[in-house]
């Protein structure tokens, strides 16, 4: 998750001062599904966690899929970054910073 959370960190502050930009959203776009694929493949929790890791997992999937239709989308970084605000929530992670 720290991939992610980083890869959107070094995004947020063009996406509030003017937006992405068409080739900054696929490369975050394909940032996220990256990750989120790796941790698909490499994670291993408890059920419930399970579960809660898939939920965020799947928001950040759908916002990525929406970034690459359109970088602008109000289901793009927004979705990225409820799901990114919801972690710590979900998650103790001693190493966790929260975005920008």
């Amino acid at each position: 998750m720290a991939r992610v959370r980083n890869a959107v960190a070094a995004n947020v502050p063009d996406y509030r001062q003017r937006g992405l930009s068409g080739e900054q959203a696929t490369a975050l776009a394909s940032e996220i599904e990256q990750s989120v694929g790796y941790l698909f493949a490499n994670c291993q929790l408890e059920p419930a966690a399970d579960a809660a890791l898939h939920g965020l997992l799947a928001q950040l999937l759908q916002g990525a899929a929406a970034l690459r239709r359109d970088p602008a989308a109000d289901d793009g970084m927004p979705s990225v970054l409820a799901a990114l605000a919801s972690y710590p929530r979900l998650f103790l992670d001693t190493q966790w910073r929260t975005l920008p």
